[in-house]
């Protein structure tokens, strides 16, 4: 008769992983990868809030260049405002009259434009990039008369103390996030037409 004997066999702990180990590593994996996901989606609304300024920044530009070479010499003043039915965007315009009053070199239309009509002197609404609104109570109003172009807030060029444009002849347009008021971007314009992104 044979002799059965029986085998053992000796697992060494040296060689493959814990459970506890695993688990570990899952988490640890797990947690970086929450904290990339919400840096990248805040990257995001910071990338949306910088171009929607580096947007508004480009079409005040378009409005002093045409200025510069008006297309009729009916058109009295180019310029972009706030004053719009909604917070999320703003009016490239044209006025043409005869300039002879304040009100003339302003926004041509004492109401807000729901709708961008061309006949009224809009050349095209266009909104911020979605999450991005401008500052509340900043209706600005920044207009260029050509042919220099002179730079007007509100339809009045720099002064004194109490005009349309700021002390020192600065007017800041303030744009920022709509969920975090802490995050803005400032356009500013100085009584010279210099725009720049703060």
């Amino acid at each position: 008769m044979q002799n059965l004997k029986s085998k053992t066999y000796n697992l060494k702990p040296s060689e493959g992983f814990t459970l506890i180990e695993i688990i570990i590593a899952s988490a640890v994996i797990a947690i970086v990868s929450i904290i990339t996901v919400v840096k990248v989606g805040t990257g995001n609304q910071e990338q949306a809030l910088l171009r929607s300024a580096q947007k508004l920044a480009l079409d005040l530009r378009r409005a002093q260049n045409l200025a510069l070479s008006p297309l009729t010499t009916d058109n009295c003043v180019y310029g972009v405002t706030g004053k719009t039915t909604s917070s999320d965007s703003y009016i490239l315009y044209v006025a043409t009259s005869t300039c002879d009053s304040f009100s003339d070199r302003s926004f041509p239309n004492t109401g807000s434009y729901s709708v961008c009509n061309v006949d009224d002197g809009c050349l095209g609404r266009y909104e911020f990039e979605d999450g991005v609104v401008l500052q509340t109570g900043n209706n600005f109003d920044i207009s260029f008369l050509p042919p220099e172009p002179i730079s007007l807030s509100n339809g009045r060029t720099a002064g004194p103390p109490g005009s349309a444009f700021n002390p020192g002849g600065i007017e800041t347009i303030t744009i920022r996030l709509a969920n975090n008021i802490a995050r803005e971007k400032k356009v500013v314009v100085n009584k010279f037409g210099n725009i720049e992104i703060q």
